[in-house]
Order: C-alpha cells, then sequence, then structure tokens
C-alpha cells in the first residue's frame, strides 16, 4: 500500500455553539460500471459451483429457502465490496405498509473458500454475535442463505469506512479524528474487558454511519486469546502496516498489546493522511527512524505536530516498542486528553 493517500479539503463536519458538533458524512455506493463487473464476476463464479457442486444439504427448496431470506433481509440492491473468498452485499427491505426502508449488510462467505468457516471462526463469530456496544457493528445473526453459504447478517453504514474517508478528504481535522479516536477505543475497551482482541485492526476494519459514529467490525480474527492462551492468527495484507512487531513474528502472549498500537496508528493516518510505514520492521526506513528518534529531545516529527502536547505523551505510549509497557485501553481513555475529548451524540449512541 502506498503511504501517501490524496488529499481534499474536508467538508463533513459542523461545530456547534454549545461545544458539541455533528458529522455530515456522504453515503457510500457503488458505481454503475462496477456493479456490472462485480455482476460478471458473480455470473461466472456461479457457473464453476455450479459445474462441481451439488446443492447443500438441507436445502433441499431452494425456492423456500430464498423466499424465507428475502422476507427477512430483502433481495441484494448492491455489492458493497467483492473480495477472493467473501463479498458484502447490500440488502434492502421494504417495511411493511410505509415506504421506509430497512438495510442491511450481508456477509457471504463463498462456497469454494469453504475452508475459511472453520469450527473456531463460526465459535469466535457467535461469540462477537453477542457482543453489545454502541461502536461495534451489530451482528442480527449468522446463517446459511438460499445457495447454502454461509452469511453473516450485520446493521448497515452508511459512510463506508474510514480508510475510503481518508484517502478521499486527506488529514481530518482535530475535532473529528479526536471524536472518532474516541470512539474507537471506547469500542476498544469494551471487547477486551470481555475477553476479546481483534487483532487486525486497520482504518478499513472502522466503519462509519452517516451521522459520524464509528462501528468497529471484520472480527473474522478475533478469539478469546486471553483465556485460551492462543497466539497471534495471520494478518490480512491491510492490517499489516498496523502490526507491531511482535504481532507479524508471533512473540507476545497478550494480543490487547497489539490492538492498543494499532489504534495509535489509526490516529496518527487520521491527523497525517497517510501511513508512517509500511511495516514494523528495521527493513523499513521509516519505522527505524521512528525507533531512534522516539527517545530524543525533539521526538518523532509526525508525533511532534500534534495541536497538544497531551496527545503526543499518549501516542508515544500507545506506540512504545515494548508491549508489557504500553498503555491499556481503560488507561488512555482516562487520560487527561482523551478524557476531555467531546464525543458527538451520534458516537455516543451509535446511531
Amino acid at each position: 500500500m502506498d503511504r501517501k493517500y490524496a488529499k481534499k479539503a474536508p467538508g463533513h463536519i459542523q461545530r456547534l455553539s454549545d461545544g458539541t458538533h455533528v458529522h455530515l458524512l456522504e453515503t457510500e455506493q457503488v458505481g454503475r460500471l462496477d456493479r456490472l463487473f462485480v455482476g460478471l464476476q458473480q455470473y461466472i463464479l456461479g457457473l464453476r459451483i455450479f459445474k462441481w457442486r451439488s446443492v447443500p444439504s438441507g436445502v433441499a427448496n431452494e425456492s423456500s429457502a430464498t423466499n424465507c431470506f428475502r422476507e427477512k433481509y430483502g433481495a441484494c440492491e448492491d455489492i458493497i465490496h467483492y473480495g477472493s473468498s467473501t463479498s458484502v452485499r447490500l440488502h434492502c427491505r421494504k417495511k411493511t405498509y410505509t415506504q421506509a426502508k430497512q438495510l442491511y449488510a450481508v456477509k457471504v462467505f463463498h462456497h469454494y473458500s469453504e475452508w475459511t468457516i472453520s469450527d473456531a471462526l463460526r465459535s469466535a463469530l457467535r461469540t462477537v454475535s453477542c457482543l453489545d456496544h454502541p461502536n461495534i457493528v451489530q451482528v442480527l445473526e449468522l446463517l446459511d442463505d438460499d445457495r447454502g453459504e454461509f452469511c453473516i447478517v450485520m446493521e448497515y453504514c452508511g459512510a463506508g469506512d474510514l480508510h475510503s474517508m481518508i484517502v478521499t478528504s486527506g488529514k481530518l481535522v482535530d475535532i473529528e479524528a479526536n471524536c472518532f479516536f474516541k470512539q474507537l477505543m471506547r469500542a476498544i475497551s469494551y471487547i477486551h474487558d470481555n475477553g476479546i482482541t481483534h487483532q487486525n485492526l486497520s482504518p478499513k476494519d472502522v466503519l462509519l454511519t452517516v451521522h459520524g459514529a464509528v462501528k468497529v467490525t471484520h472480527f473474522t480474527w478475533a478469539q478469546e486469546s486471553m483465556q485460551r492462551g492462543r497466539g497471534y492468527p495471520l494478518a490480512s495484507p491491510h492490517s499489516l502496516p498496523y502490526m507491531p512487531l511482535e504481532a507479524i513474528s508471533a512473540q507476545s502472549s497478550d494480543p490487547r498489546a497489539a490492538d492498543i498500537w494499532a489504534a495509535a496508528l489509526i490516529y496518527m493516518t487520521m491527523k497525517t493522511g497517510h501511513l508512517l510505514w509500511n511495516r514494523a520492521n528495521e527493513q523499513d526506513t521509516e519505522y527505524k527512524k521512528y525507533l531512534s528518534t522516539r527517545i530524543d529531545e525533539n521526538g518523532y516529527p509526525p508525533i511532534q505536530r500534534l495541536s497538544k502536547v497531551q496527545s503526543s505523551y499518549v501516542i508515544y505510549a500507545m506506540l512504545h516498542p515494548e508491549p508489557s509497557r504500553r498503555l491499556s485501553a481503560d488507561e488512555v481513555l482516562r487520560s487527561e486528553w482523551v478524557s476531555r475529548v467531546i464525543v458527538c451524540d451520534a458516537g455516543s449512541s451509535g446511531k
């Protein structure tokens, strides 16, 4: 991934006279050509699957299953994301006797990647589906669709992910970045208190509602690791720049520290509009520069340029090379800087 993103003037936040603020985010849309291309991909893959795979057991009446799924979540109206093993589809169900629509995001695990739907993954997702926090995407149901593909039905976040927002807008102003960061830390604190770690956090895992509520998602690698003592899973490519060295080399017994590291880098990406480094190892020139300057009197320039001294102290402590010396999520929230950050009403309510 290129460390530099495009930069455009932000125009999606409004300060109110009482010191609070509201976010004015646009609804994410998928272009017509993208939909046609993805539709063609799905058609070709469907033909391949039909050639070698019989109808899954338990789906004898495909028409009935289709009707059942559509009655609950409506028809697919758009493709939010299409990947090699999963896709995310936008489903829309019209409410009875009204013109209102209910939108759902449905993550589908394709048949040809069935190996990814392990018992461990299902167990982790069942655990995540029980989480109840305004800054975590609500999982509504885990089920198989009419084609026998494993699906995760979630609430829909209309403004897309934080990565796309940064690519479009460039660096964010303090009031916006701080609001998103505090919401993110609240989510991390909550999952850590419940014995769960994300382990692959990046801006693509931070979804946004049109009103500015942060929603952490993509818990595919989430594990109750503190109780079970499991090691780190393999990282997804987009999260590697946000992982600490001990996570990449699987040399730490407490993955909570990796979530803290990732959250600090997500904040710095919001503030600078680009990645600080591509990977946390000695071969990365910028990361090596960070290690050598963080303890100098002048410090590491991108962190030193933060508008408040208190915020730079917290970010340095979250990005400590020794995982045992990093702040916990609760300590970050209690810090002088973060405790004074005002979160918008949408961020507090999750709307």
